[in-house]
């Protein structure tokens, strides 16, 4: 499953995977990111903790 490279439990945990991700080259810059629902599912959050985090990263740029 490509969405191995996140991990973590609060918005905060998860965005930092995703940027650890592209900086490691697991993921490249505009390659699409896992569903929010699925990833929730996977980590065992709520879809809420996954959707912040994912602000988080867009608000970032």
């Amino acid at each position: 499953m490509r969405s191995l490279y996140v991990q973590g439990q609060t918005a905060a945990e998860i965005a930092e995977s995703v940027q650890a991700a592209l900086h490691a080259g697991a993921l490249q810059p505009g390659e699409a990111l896992p569903a929010v629902r699925a990833l929730a599912l996977r980590l065992g959050v709520s879809p809420n903790t996954v959707a912040a985090a994912y602000a988080r990263l867009r608000d970032a740029g």
